[in-house]
């Protein structure tokens, strides 16, 4: 490789890493509040369960009910945002979740709950699949799965700051007529509206509209794009074709063993914590742990896949140890034993998203990116739903805690072996496009 070549490479990277700066902490900001709006519920159900005579069942499906219109309207969502544009979309979608968010003050019992969980789930769709193809505008794919694992590091930081946040809010005083569970819910929706205010103002829609990158910036990204080697293994294909492929549907097993494992767990496991006795503070400061674990596990995962060019192992090795975990919670132990194996288990379904993640978005061209992220995303968080309103189901019939998680770890099993039979059609990152 001749010097040239070395300071081009050197000089690609540091314009990722500029642009990394200035679009990363406002969509981290935005998906962290995104991700304490939809599990706050678990700490409003505190008093909630009481105030509206809410039974677990009930609550089991107003968590899941939330993946349901997910699922509904995360496809039409990432449609819609390549025609319109990114900034605008996805200012419009923290703005819409935002205020509904803070509008699940207003429920008054299980119909309207599951209403409201509802329009949530709708609100937020996007957001997350949007972010995720945004990515793939800014971001080669030989650094992919690191500015994954920073954007998605949001989702475990959110149970590390955001549960000991909404434990103190849901105790915060009745005022002005509201409760404090209805406070809570104000409180933690204003944010999104302010973020997507700012998103206006801050986001381009892609390199080439970037006011703050010069113009000879802005050719060198297209450069960027343009020498990369087609790694993609669907083509430019029809709509309907590219729902079909069966590489998708096999993608968003992998994705469900993360994504629907995590989500059930940030909806449930304060109330589980909760169950052993502890007060609404406690119960924060120890859910709040095991999200720490998970974020260090994310990023140095996420490091690793990129500087060893690993997908397939660095994604079935955490989801294996997920479930064992789970599996030894029923040899009991106690309190403790039960928590280290949390920990264990919160480790590794978010050690395995950044890698999953980065070969989901690999394997896909640029003209079924919208589309193929978007499904992929939608199929494993509706598995979410099933996950989280089975949990209430099994409590409702008796079930213990433990015995209710034990399809979760069936789940991240199964996507483990998913990804070691789909290895050889697995795309790898190329040496030569590798970033130095």
């Amino acid at each position: 490789m001749s010097e040239n070549s070395k300071l081009s490479a050197a000089g690609q990277a540091r314009l990722v890493t500029k642009a990394a700066w200035r679009i990363l902490p406002l969509l981290m900001i935005a998906f962290f509040i995104s991700f304490v709006d939809r599990v706050n519920i678990s700490f409003a159900a505190f008093q909630m369960k009481k105030q509206l005579m809410i039974g677990p069942q009930v609550f089991g499906y107003a968590g899941g009910l939330f993946f349901v219109s997910y699922f509904l309207f995360e496809l039409p969502s990432n449609v819609l945002m390549e025609k319109v544009g990114a900034r605008i979309w996805l200012a419009r979608i923290m703005i819409v979740w935002g205020l509904i968010a803070a509008g699940m003050a207003l429920v008054t019992g299980p119909i309207s709950l599951l209403t409201m969980r509802f329009l949530l789930g709708a609100a937020e769709a996007g957001l997350f699949p949007g972010v995720i193809l945004y990515m793939t505008y800014w971001f080669p794919i030989a650094r992919r799965a690191q500015f994954i694992s920073w954007f998605t590091l949001a989702i475990p930081l959110s149970g590390f700051l955001g549960s000991p946040i909404s434990a103190s809010l849901a105790q915060f005083p009745p005022l002005l007529g509201l409760k404090s569970w209805q406070w809570l819910y104000v409180l933690e929706g204003a944010p999104a509206v302010a973020l997507g205010l700012l998103a206006l103002y801050w986001l381009p829609d892609r390199p080439g509209q970037a006011r703050w990158l010069s113009e000879g910036e802005r050719q060198s990204y297209q450069a960027v794009f343009a020498s990369e080697a087609p790694a993609a293994r669907v083509e430019k294909a029809p709509f309907w074709k590219t729902m079909r492929d069966p590489y998708i549907f096999g993608l968003s097993l992998v994705l469900a063993g993360t994504t629907a494992v995590s989500g059930t767990y940030a909806i449930w496991l304060p109330i589980i914590i909760k169950s052993w006795g502890f007060s609404i503070s406690a119960t924060g400061w120890l859910n709040a742990v095991p999200f720490l674990v998970g974020a260090l596990a994310m990023l140095g995962v996420g490091y690793l896949s990129d500087h060893w060019r690993e997908r397939v192992w660095l994604t079935a090795i955490p989801l294996f140890l997920s479930a064992l975990a789970t599996l030894l919670m029923l040899f009991g132990g106690g309190f403790i034993a039960f928590y280290l194996l949390v920990i264990l288990v919160i480790g590794g379904i978010y050690a395995c998203k950044g890698p999953a993640w980065a070969v989901a978005t690999e394997a896909l061209s640029p003209a079924t990116r919208a589309i193929g992220i978007a499904q992929i995303n939608a199929l494993s968080n509706l598995v979410g739903f099933f996950t989280t309103s089975l949990i209430g189901t099994m409590r409702a019939h008796k079930f213990s805690f433990i015995e209710a998680l034990l399809p979760l770890a069936i789940l991240s099993a199964l996507s483990a072996v998913t990804v070691l039979l789909m290895r050889k059609a697995w795309p790898r990152v190329p040496l030569e496009s590798r970033a130095s």
